[in-house]
């Protein structure tokens, strides 16, 4: 049984950052980076905030959505002079950096070893288990999230978002400021990132600075949103689902643990390539429908 709310638990959180990273850039464009930044923040404030300051933990997920608008209205700011290379190579060092903090502020974050004593905390009336009821909360945090882009997304703001991203200069030229919606955007991004890790922080044993680094963390999610191939729910639930099957998958390969966890890392490789290859990022999605419609004819 406990296999399975991990499972669920995976399931719920890469559904959630991919869909938050899939809708307002496509793959995310700029928030790439930054994803793991915001929900390694949402899960540490919580953290925290219970542990070291006896915060209910209810006011703790709060304060963590809060204090991710300032952080993703800062980080636009920062964002928005940079090239796309640059803020890069910015929101790896600021992560980078992020990671040495967490791992050597012992009085605050608890190092290497991190903070435990949440497992119990969340919705404790509930009889089912911590991951279990996360992952649900999780899928409703997902589903809120959803409904909220789509209704944004057939306002004038949504509009906005649609022209700043497919053609930044024309959208300029209608009069659109670019850096606003850009700043908009980061704010609700950061802030759904921000709850997803603070909501996620309840079912971990411990919250440690590991779970947060790019390979562990925001590679899998990128993966997902290149093999979801579009941008609605349904893919980014299937994303999800193959990034589970793979990892799964290369946990029982007879080779050294190392190796096994390379096995992502080089399936975003091959993955980037093959999505190139057979036209954009609707790619891999529209193949795979070519291919079953065939298989029907054929069956």
């Amino acid at each position: 049984m406990n296999y399975f709310a991990d499972l669920a638990l995976r399931l719920a959180l890469l559904l959630n950052l991919a869909l938050a990273l899939n809708i307002p850039f496509r793959w995310g464009g700029r928030l790439i980076l930054s994803q793991g930044i915001f929900v390694a923040m949402g899960a540490y404030v919580v953290a925290i905030s219970i542990v070291r300051w006896d915060l209910h933990p209810a006011l703790a997920v709060l304060l963590a959505g809060l204090i991710a608008v300032p952080s993703g209205w800062l980080l636009a700011r920062i964002a928005a002079p940079l090239s796309a290379a640059t803020f890069a190579l910015l929101t790896f060092l600021l992560a980078l950096a992020g990671m040495e903090i967490l791992e050597n502020w012992d009085s605050l974050t608890g190092g290497r070893s991190g903070i435990g004593g949440l497992h119990n905390l969340f919705l404790p009336g509930l009889n089912a288990s911590p991951k279990m009821s996360v992952a649900l909360v999780l899928l409703l945090l997902g589903l809120l999230f959803f409904l909220l882009a789509r209704f944004l997304f057939q306002t004038q703001f949504g509009r906005a978002v649609r022209a700043s991203r497919d053609d930044a200069t024309g959208a300029e030229l209608d009069g659109i400021s670019v850096i606003r919606v850009e700043r908009d955007v980061f704010i609700l991004f950061a802030v759904h990132s921000a709850l997803a890790g603070a909501l996620w922080a309840f079912a971990l044993p411990r919250v440690i600075p590991e779970y947060f680094d790019f390979a562990v963390l925001s590679l899998p999610i990128v993966l997902a949103c290149i093999l979801g191939g579009g941008e609605q729910p349904r893919h980014a639930l299937l994303g999800a689902l193959l990034v589970l099957a793979l990892d799964e998958g290369a946990q029982r390969l007879p080779t050294t643990p190392e190796v096994r966890a390379d096995v992502p890392l080089l399936v975003v490789g091959i993955a980037y390539v093959v999505v190139t290859l057979i036209n954009g990022d609707s790619g891999v999605l529209s193949t795979a429908n070519r291919f079953k419609a065939r298989l029907r004819r054929y069956m």
